[in-house]
């Protein structure tokens, strides 16, 4: 049985450039520009935060290395949230 380790805690930091190191706040944006985007962080029990990115463009998940490469992850879970999912605009709507 799958558990919900979270607890309340949000997927992705308000702070997350602060819990980055310094190669990977420089890559970031890179990476983000060539379609990867921020998933979650990962924060195991003594070992360094890894922050977890998805292909906006053909869905490959990857894990944000210490030295800032995307190393590709097959075996990661993702839970499809809420707020991920899309909701048509109301058809009283006008549009200029």
């Amino acid at each position: 049985m799958d558990r919900d380790k979270r607890k309340g805690v949000i997927s992705i930091p308000p702070n997350l450039e602060e819990m980055l190191n310094e190669v990977q706040r420089h890559a970031l944006p890179g990476i983000e520009y060539s379609g990867w985007k921020p998933l979650f962080l990962r924060k195991p029990l003594f070992k360094t935060s890894a922050l977890v990115v998805r292909n906006s463009n053909d869905g490959r998940i990857g894990v944000m290395d210490e030295g800032g490469r995307i190393r590709m992850q097959t075996n990661i879970k993702v839970r499809e949230q809420e707020s991920q999912t899309q909701t048509p605009p109301p058809s009283n709507l006008f549009y200029y």
